[in-house]
Formats: structure tokens, sequence, C-alpha cells
């Protein structure tokens, strides 16, 4: 149902076009065609609408080409329309008519520092490194191209230029904390967790509990408002524990009504810097975590940090990462789904979504030798062992995995061959293993075969408490048992 069009001003074709552009996120082509005919209807010469209209067809060669030959178009026009192709994921397209707009205007800055973010998300990074250094040669203190390079040097992994260009930025604005957050994460990626600590220390080097304190001392507060908030410890751990005490009292009711108006005022005039400095101590000691292993702990502190921002594509992206390492991969495709819902375009996700289904489709041929030598107290003492190990490795689904391996060892002094057939079956999240084993030896000078065979099931089930049922079967006996399972 389209609204009444006297709400709407039929002269301005960009409230049609945020309408149709809504109606088709909502899937109601129908609704979005008649509004994108409406904003064609207010302005004939509007490029945008010719692409909306036309979507479908939008990205084949022709229709890209006779735009470009439009001798109507300006090179604000073709900026516009390579804006929308971006948008929608057709970034060949986007780039070409990005490359006319700048052969009709090769000084129109627009269409410069787009072209080169298009050639970004297309990781054609050499070529947008160029074009950036270039702007930033001309426009030496344009905060917007040099943030621009330092993320393309960092994505393309040159991290030490990255890192320099965000100290440079960060020296033009010492206040503005998204170069030192930015720097801090390319420190992780670059696997210099100190420098990021570092870092990241920095953006809360005046903690936000410091600063309620002096401005509840400016507003002259009795002693109980103080003496509350500075009976939390000065060494915890955080830096906005007073700040979140402080709310906390205020929201029980437990202040002096005197003192709830200026509390009040300083917690809502410190809420910016709280936030980001929250959101700056999660994301380091998750990835602190993470770098030490700690990975359930990692992964609730991620979650802690989506939770305050939502937006945070970082977090969701390691949130992700930290799933796939603990083998949840049903959470782990989840988030990077989730992930891709905010931001279509994030490469590293659709990659990640990308080689987890290759894994499912391909199974893996894996070989491995070994040489192990003990020197002893003579040359008849020592003791070597060779160990060649082949096998095959196919994923079942997306929560289990069967791997099939032979093994074949020698060892020395005494000539010993020992084979080894292996099947095991690994099940995420419930443990399920599997494995048949048999040995042969063939010993000594008198070369006798001696077939041992020993069949060994453990069933493992995982209850929500952690607690399982072993079960042992052996050649001669069999014994059933219950006991704890470790969570590794």
């Amino acid at each position: 149902m389209l609204p009444d069009a006297d709400v709407v001003l039929n002269t301005n074709p960009e409230h049609w076009i945020g309408l149709g552009r809504l109606a088709r996120a909502q899937k109601d082509e129908a609704s979005a065609k008649e509004y994108f005919r409406r904003a064609q209807e207010s302005d004939p010469r509007d490029v945008r609408t010719r692409y909306l209209l036309t979507v479908e067809n939008a990205a084949e060669d022709g229709f890209v080409q006779r735009m470009v030959a439009s001798r109507d178009l300006t090179a604000a026009d073709l900026t516009a329309l390579a804006g929308l192709y971006a948008e929608d994921g057709h970034l060949d397209s986007a780039i070409t008519v990005y490359q006319a707009a700048l052969t009709k205007d090769p000084d129109y800055f627009p269409a410069r520092i787009a072209l080169a973010q298009a050639l970004t998300t297309a990781h054609r990074y050499d070529e947008s490194i160029e074009l950036l250094s270039r702007l930033h040669d001309e426009f030496p203190d344009d905060a917007k191209i040099i943030l621009s390079l330092a993320r393309v040097l960092s994505w393309s992994r040159r991290y030490d230029d990255a890192i320099r260009t965000y100290r440079d930025l960060s020296a033009l604005n010492p206040a503005d904390t998204v170069p030192r957050t930015e720097m801090a994460r390319v420190a992780t990626w670059s696997k210099r967790m100190g420098l990021a600590r570092e870092v990241y220390v920095e953006i809360y080097a005046h903690p936000v509990d410091e600063q309620l304190i002096e401005a509840l001392q400016r507003s002259g507060q009795d002693q109980v408002v103080l003496g509350a908030l500075k009976r939390v410890s000065d060494n915890g751990k955080s830096p906005y524990e007073k700040y979140e005490q402080a709310r906390r009292l205020l929201d029980s009711g437990q202040l002096p009504a005197a003192s709830r108006p200026a509390v009040q005022n300083a917690l809502a005039d410190l809420e910016p810097v709280y936030r980001l400095q929250k959101a700056t101590w999660l994301e380091s000691s998750a990835k602190w975590l993470d770098w030490n292993k700690k990975f359930l702990r990692s992964a609730h502190t991620y979650r802690e940090l989506v939770a305050l921002q939502p937006g945070n594509e970082e977090a969701r992206f390691d949130l992700a990462q930290v799933e796939a390492t603990q083998g949840l991969s049903l959470e782990s495709a989840a988030s990077y789904q989730e992930l891709l819902e905010l931001d279509p375009l994030h490469n590293l996700a659709s990659q990640a979504l990308e080689r987890n289904q290759s894994i499912l489709q391909s199974p893996a041929l894996f070989s491995k030798y070994t040489f192990w030598h003990e020197k002893g107290i003579g040359r008849a003492s020592d003791i070597e062992r060779q160990h060649f190990q082949s096998g095959a490795e196919v994923v079942w689904n997306s929560q289990t995995q069967i791997q099939v391996s032979g093994d074949y060892w020698l060892e020395s002094p005494s000539f010993t061959q020992n084979r080894e057939v292996q099947l095991q079956s690994n099940c995420s999240p419930k443990g399920l293993q599997f494995r048949y084993a048999r040995e042969r030896r063939i010993r000594g000078a008198l070369v006798r075969r001696v077939f041992q065979i020993f069949k060994r099931a453990n069933v493992l089930l995982n209850s929500s408490a952690n607690v399982g049922h072993q079960i042992s079967l052996a050649p001669d006996s069999f014994s059933a048992r219950r006991r704890p399972c470790r969570v590794k």
C-alpha cells in the first residue's frame, strides 16, 4: 500500500528512492518499482532511477557501456551510479563507471576516493594504495585519505607501513580514538600483542572512573556519595567499575535525594566516554584471552562486546573465529552469517563460509614422517625409531569428521616392524570417538610372526552437566563405568 503522495514531496526523488529501497529490502518488488517510477517522474535526469528500475540487467556489459557513453551524464552522475553498483556487489561495473567519471573530470575528488575504496573491496590493493598515495601527496592533512590508506595497507598485510600511517593520523588529532583502535587491531593481526595492549591502554589512560570522581567533587557532593564510590577497589581491572557502581546506586534509589540530580548529570555527561572505554577494555581483554588460548572466556567477552556494540564487525568476526577454534562449526557459521547480514561485502566472512563449505565437500589426504633418535652410552644402546603415517580425512557433516590412517614403524637396534591401522571419528559437540587398531609385529632372528589384535571402543556422551559414560571393551574382559568428563 503506497502512502499518500501528499505526505511525500513529489519534487524530491530522494524520498521515493529511499522508500523504494526499503520496499525492495522487504521483498516487495511491486511497491519498490512503483516508488522508483515516481522518483523518475519527479526528476527524469536522475541516473539512479534508471539503475534501480533495471537492477536485474544493470550489471550487463551492454547497460554499463550505454551509461558510460551517455553524454548527458556528469562526473557526479556517474559517481552516484557507481556507488549503487558498489553497494550491490557489482565491483567490476562500479570500477568501470568510476573510471568513466574520472575520464570526464580527472580532479573530481569523490570519484577518486570512491574508486580507491572499490579497488580495495575487489582485493586490488596495489592499485588502491597507488591511488591513495597520490591523493595523500596532494592533500597531506586530509584525515579521510590517511585513514583509507592505513586500512588498505593493513588489509594488504603491510602491517609496519599501516601502523606508521595510523601514528601519523593520530598525531593530527590526538583526541580521535579511531586511529589508535584500528592500530591496536593491526598490531594483533601482525602478532605484536605487546604493542596492541599498549595502544589499547592509551585509549583509557584517563579512566572514566577518575573523571566521574572529579566531576562529583566539582559539583560539591557530600562524602556519602564519594565514600560509596571510593569503597570500590582502585585495584579493579576495568576502568569503569565505579561508573557502573554509581549507576547501580542511582537506579536502586540508595543515594540521598539531594545527590541524585548531580550524580545523574555526571553519569549522562560521561556516558560516551564510559561506552568507549568499556568497548576498548572488552576488545583488548577478549583478544588477550584468545592469544593465551582461553577460548571459552574469550568467546564470552566477545559476546558481551557485541551486546554493547552490535555494529562492531571486528568483534563479530573474532567471535566466529574463536567458535571455529573450539570446533563449534554451527555457531561459527551462524556468527559469520550475522556478520554478512550486517555487511554483505565483508570479504573475510564470506571467504570463511566458502572455506567451511569446501572442507565439507573435499576430503583431505595427508602423509607424515617422524624420525626419533636417543643416544645411549654406547652405539649398541642407541635407539632409533622411524614412523611413517598416511591417511585420509573426510568431513561427514558440519559436526562429524572421519579419519582413516595407516602407520608403519621401524625400530633399531632390534629390527621391529609395527603396522597399525586407525579409524577415528570425531563428532562435535557430542564427542563420539571410535578407534580400531590392529598391530602386527615381526621380531628377531627367528622371524616369528605374532599377531595381536586389540579392539577398543570408546563411546563418550557428554551431557549438559559435562558428565558422561565410558564403555571399555577388551578381548577377554568387559567393564562399564561412569565417570565425569573433562572439557578440554
